[in-house]
């Protein structure tokens, strides 16, 4: 007997059919007796998945058991075939005589995607009676889901998501319900492939690889994250994250998608803000799962706050220049925020905008003046304090050393002041001083281009800061800038009143620079004289010195540890932020990554630690 036209919807009915012919077969008692296999064609009896069978894992085998013992030899890659949307699906195939199951093991399957499993008549029974006619059927595996955090009440939910792009060094995976252009996927994906993913590594080193999933790619997850701006929009929000709780097993963990991966907002980050934007923060992001590699897990440094990892103002410092090595323009709206406060400390990290800003100041500096030095293999600054044992200025220090350099932290906090004045319009030529210069930003008034945008920068002088006999203390590793105008020639003495305390003074005419100077000697000037102020010591000044003719840091904003939620209430109350906002109608990005490092610490304080693949 024959079978003809076996389909694999009727799978079911075909196999009763088979046990009717056998319980009916014959006379002299032979009812029991099974049906030769040399006779018929063989059939299939069960397959996993089933046929239209829907949310399938996508490490599951796909099996086929016979009714006949078959001829394995026949049973191989060419005669059991699972195709997707890419084609054939690579994968091993297995057949087990005494089960008389054929299974095959694919290298991976995609989450959420049809799939069709083929058995072609190539396969044979052990009597050599092929499978006639081929079978097919269909399966869909189940959606991929991701722990996120809802940063409104600070719970994690459950995202349902699907695969929309694949690169060389990335997944990405939109959100069900969010709606992003093939274009735009298209375009994330070449921007972290070819920019990105070499800037960043090349600038501060590797991430986690292969890494916790033991796959070097990382998943870029789209969704509207939960900040609260959808329902009440604003200056700012979270345009994404990098969540290192990810790097623990989900055993001890429960919310740990066990990924390298990283946040991003859809609403208003790929909506309302420009894809400029959005890239500065998956750079920005990406530096952080670099920083958390090098610092936290190879070396199980802690910071000057007690939390794992480096200072803080030195990781989102290299954070805010990663751009740079991204292909994106230096920050001309930090330059902007920074003139806002420059008295702002540099180490002392107040999670606000301020604080981003100083730090960015220094990080585009040191890039400017100690980026690839052949003392140290082409390696940038940031390789170079990344890839020791040390956090902080500690850090800074032994990269100095490391890089040839004579300078320490100390000497690098007065050049860079002095550097803040000149921007890149002044060059100090006699002797040649390129330390006491910007090369890619200015810091005097006027309109810059930042990635096409224009930004107006008042300047470092205002009304508030010119003739004043009163300095304002002096927060640590922070400074102030001072000018002094006369008609004609003018006189300047400063009086220090702290031992911490330096200053340098410039006469603008003919830019004549006195490095440090002496406490109570005489500066004179032509028409316009600039001090610096400069504290460089971790030490904050009581009082302020006195400038006959000649230093106080007003409130810097909140220290210590806020939530998200609260993060995002400073910023959209920062009148900085909402006059940016106002002008622009882009809302601002505000990173969140000082949160994740408390959450973190709460982990490593139960004892969990990552999980490695090393």
């Amino acid at each position: 007997m024959r079978v003809k036209n076996v389909r694999a919807g009727a799978l079911y009915l075909l196999v009763v059919f088979v046990l009717l012919l056998a319980a009916c077969g014959g006379g002299g008692g032979g009812g029991n007796q099974p049906i030769s296999n040399s006779s018929i064609n063989p059939l299939i009896k069960s397959v996993y998945p089933s046929p239209n069978s829907t949310g399938i894992p996508v490490n599951a085998a796909v099996t086929a058991t016979f009714s006949s013992v078959m001829n394995a030899a026949t049973i191989n890659g060419t005669t059991f075939i699972v195709n997707g949307p890419g084609g054939q699906v690579p994968g091993s195939v297995n057949y087990d005589p005494s089960s008389r199951t054929a299974t095959f093991t694919p290298t991976s399957l995609i989450y959420n995607t049809v799939y069709t499993t083929t058995l072609t008549s190539g396969i044979e029974d052990a009597s050599g009676n092929p499978l006639s006619p081929p079978v097919s059927w269909s399966f869909t595996t189940a959606p991929q889901t991701f722990w996120a955090l809802n940063f409104v009440n600070n719970t994690n939910y459950l995202v349902n998501a699907t695969m929309i792009g694949e690169g060389q060094h990335c997944y990405i995976y939109l959100a069900n319900g969010q709606t992003v252009s093939q274009s735009t996927v298209n375009a994330i994906i070449k921007e972290f492939d070819n920019y990105i993913y070499p800037g960043d590594t090349g600038a501060f080193g590797s991430e986690p690889n292969p890494g916790v999933d033991n796959d070097p790619k990382i998943y870029i997850l789209l969704l509207d994250i939960q900040d609260g701006y959808s329902s009440n929009p604003g200056a700012g929000y979270i345009a994404g994250y990098f969540d290192p709780t990810n790097e623990y097993p989900s055993t001890q963990y429960r919310y740990s998608n066990v990924k390298e991966m990283f946040y991003m907002d859809t609403n208003p980050g790929l909506s309302k803000a420009p894809i400029d934007q959005f890239y500065d923060t998956l750079a920005h992001e990406f530096q952080h799962m670099i920083h958390w590699e090098q610092k936290v897990d190879q070396r199980h440094l802690t910071n000057s706050d007690g939390l794992p990892g480096d200072d803080t103002w030195i990781d989102e410092g290299f954070s805010q220049v990663a751009r740079t090595f991204c292909g994106l323009d230096p920050s001309y709206w930090d330059v902007q925020t920074y003139e806002s406060m420059p008295w702002h400390s540099l180490t002392n990290w107040t999670i606000d905008l301020q604080s981003y800003a100083v730090v960015y100041m220094w990080s585009q500096y040191m890039k400017d003046t100690f980026n690839y030095l052949p003392l140290n293999n082409q390696h940038t600054i940031f390789w170079t304090m990344l890839h020791n044992p040390y956090t902080g200025i500690d850090e800074v220090n032994n990269a100095l050393s490391t890089i040839g350099s004579s300078k320490t932290f100390t000497d690098v906090f007065r050049d860079w002041s002095v550097a803040i004045l000149s921007g890149n319009s002044v060059s100090w030529d006699n002797p040649p001083h390129p330390e006491w210069s910007y090369t890619s930003i200015n810091t005097w008034p006027g309109n810059y281009s930042e990635n096409g945008q224009s930004v107006l920068l008042p300047g470092l002088f205002s009304s508030s800061n010119e003739n004043l006999s009163t300095l304002t203390p002096l927060d640590m590793w922070s400074m102030n800038f001072y000018r002094y105008t006369k008609s004609g020639i003018g006189n300047v003495v400063w009086t220090r009143s702290n031992s911490n305390e330096t200053a340098s003074f410039v006469n603008s005419t003919g830019w004549d620079l006195n490095y440090a100077m002496t406490s109570g000697a005489h500066y004179p000037y032509t028409d316009t004289g600039y001090l610096i102020d400069q504290n460089p010591s971790g030490n904050p000044e009581s009082t302020g010195d006195s400038v006959a003719y000649t230093s106080i840091v007003g409130s810097t904003g909140s220290t210590g540890y806020l939530t998200p939620k609260q993060m995002l209430d400073m910023a959209n109350s920062d009148p900085v932020l909402i006059r940016r906002y106002r002008k622009t109608g882009r809302p601002m990005p505000i990173c969140v990554n000082s949160f994740f490092a408390h959450k973190e610490q709460e982990l490593r304080a139960q004892g969990l630690r990552p999980v490695r693949w090393r």
